[in-house]
């Protein structure tokens, strides 16, 4: 059985909403363990873990403190983690607020810019035919529209979302990391997001690459 480490909630992301979303996505034949604080981690033990789900972002938590809890000693970690062949999932604000000259951006391959206040109805669509977007069809969710820097070169974008109000955005990429593999997911603000079947089947995709 794979195991899955998820670090969720943040200061505007309630940990229980993902908790509840996690636990209803990931199939029984994964062993799930969440937290809600980067403390609870043993991060020295992450190799016992197949793939690692950060749905937080890299600040304590404070929007005005620029202290980060994703430090040098997470950073190596996880780096490490990807260099033995781990899996690292970054779901909505897991690719937010991190310094953007830091080993993590890296290994991401790009991070959120910016998101308007207004939550639009988004249609999401595949630009890419591989194992993540298998039996995935266009869809629609009402969610922030999350506005990203992605080093383009480096990274497969396989899912794009597009507004009337706001036009079109990247909204998913994957990218291979020393022996492991990053996969981004943009949407996510709500339970409501997560209970879309589309959503579910991606990211079950995800965790099955």
């Amino acid at each position: 059985m794979k195991k899955v480490l998820a670090l969720v909630g943040d200061y505007y992301h309630p940990s229980d909403y993902l908790k509840q979303a996690l636990k209803m996505v990931i199939k029984k034949n994964y062993h799930l363990d969440i937290f809600s604080s980067h403390q609870e981690i043993n991060w020295d033990g992450l190799m016992e873990y197949d793939v690692l789900i950060l749905a937080t972002w890299g600040k304590i938590n404070d929007p005005d403190d620029e202290a980060y809890w994703l430090d040098e000693y997470h950073e190596k970690r996880i780096d490490q983690f990807l260099a033995e062949g781990g899996k690292l999932f970054l779901v909505h604000s897991g690719t937010a607020s991190y310094p953007k000259d830091g080993l993590f951006r890296k290994m991401a391959g790009g991070h959120f810019i910016e998101h308007p206040e207004d939550h639009p109805e988004m249609t999401m669509r595949t630009v890419a035919e591989n194992p993540l977007t298998k039996g995935i069809d266009e869809f629609k969710i009402k969610d922030e529209q999350y506005f990203m820097e992605v080093d383009q070169e480096e990274v497969e974008v396989f899912l794009k979302a597009k507004s009337k109000e706001f036009g079109e955005s990247t909204a998913g990429w994957f990218k291979d990391y020393k022996n492991g593999k990053v996969i981004v997911l943009t949407p996510g603000h709500s339970l409501e997001v997560f209970e879309e079947e589309m959503m579910q089947k991606l990211i079950n995709n995800i965790l099955e690459l």
